[in-house]
């Protein structure tokens, strides 16, 4: 059931989706201007147009950092998903700047796996962005349906996530908080990858901030510790995701998460799902490998020892 596809012309449209978003960086010292500015149109009405061109209409998501409403573009003709910061942090740069990052770190990117960005702004003084509206449920909200997932599923995840994942990590994105929420299956079947807010550029250990960000769930132990972060990060929290969805539970479930991600060695995922064969809960049990060096080195790897295991 391996998905191939061919993206002949995918290099220059990634120079294409570049030059946007250095245009966007320049748009953006007149965003924070308007933000010191407090300029604001005055119309906090769900409904509320922005600029005449985006009609707001449900409410679809809500999290700590805001809402994302179902939109519909007056000037292209289309729906979309409209994520906004929420008011209470409409003029919290770091907030602000975590958004306008995950907007750069998904348009830099064009696969069908992964969300695709169309817009970015200011309105009212609360830093927005646009992107397709998907039609589908993430894998947690598929967990909190079912007690696991097939692993028919899992291997049609793999092959998709996998995927994407290569695509955003040759481009030097490092998404970092991969995890069931983060990952969506849309109607027509297709995974998409969302919410690059915590994507960074690979790292250097010279380069990395110190600061880990993520998941404790599903943290992988370099990020935990502030170190620098590469693909093989991200690898880490896809296999302490995937356990989760094949056994119904995630690796760790009690005590300090972070903790043992750091120094607890993982239960085998025959342990808890016997039904698995020996393959899976090689590549599982690689994924979360603590140190990096004995992980897959890149989603392709991942994918190709799933091939060659006859997994997919």
């Amino acid at each position: 059931m391996a998905i191939s596809y061919n993206y002949a012309d995918v290099d220059q449209r990634h120079a294409r989706l570049l030059e946007k978003i250095e245009q966007e960086k320049q748009r953006e010292s007149s965003f924070n201007g308007m933000l010191v500015a407090g300029q604001s149109s005055g119309d906090d009405d769900d409904d509320a147009v922005d600029g005449n061109r985006y009609k707001l209409d449900e409410l679809i998501g809500k999290g700590g950092m805001g809402e994302v409403y179902r939109a519909f573009d007056r000037l292209l003709s289309r729906p979309l998903a409209y994520k906004v910061l929420s008011s209470k942090l409409a003029r919290d740069p770091i907030a602000r700047d975590q958004l306008l990052q995950e907007a750069r770190a998904a348009a830099a990117l064009n696969h069908p796996n992964i969300i695709t960005i169309h817009d970015l702004g200011i309105q009212d003084g609360r830093a927005f962005i646009c992107m397709e509206l998907v039609e589908g449920e993430s894998y947690a909200s598929i967990l909190k349906r079912e007690e696991r997932l097939p692993i028919a599923e899992v291997m049609h995840l793999i092959v998709s996530a996998c995927q994407g994942l290569e695509h955003a990590h040759h481009r030097g994105i490092v998404h970092r908080d991969i995890k069931p929420s983060n990952i969506l299956l849309t109607k027509e079947h297709r995974v998409k990858i969302l919410d690059f807010g915590l994507a960074q550029p690979i790292q250097t250990d010279d380069e990395s901030s110190g600061y880990y960000g993520g998941t404790p769930k599903y943290i992988a132990p370099e990020q935990a510790r502030g170190e620098a972060t590469d693909a093989r990060t991200d690898l880490y929290s896809f296999g302490a995701m995937l356990f989760e969805l094949i056994a119904g539970r995630a690796p760790f479930i009690e005590g300090n998460l972070v903790q043992h991600h750091l120094y607890t060695p993982p239960p085998p995922l025959k342990s808890v799902a016997p039904f698995v064969s020996d393959q899976l809960d090689h590549l599982v049990g690689r994924c979360l490998a603590k140190d990096p060096s004995a992980r897959f080195q890149s989603a392709g790897e991942l994918l190709s020892y799933a091939q060659t295991a006859r997994l997919v």
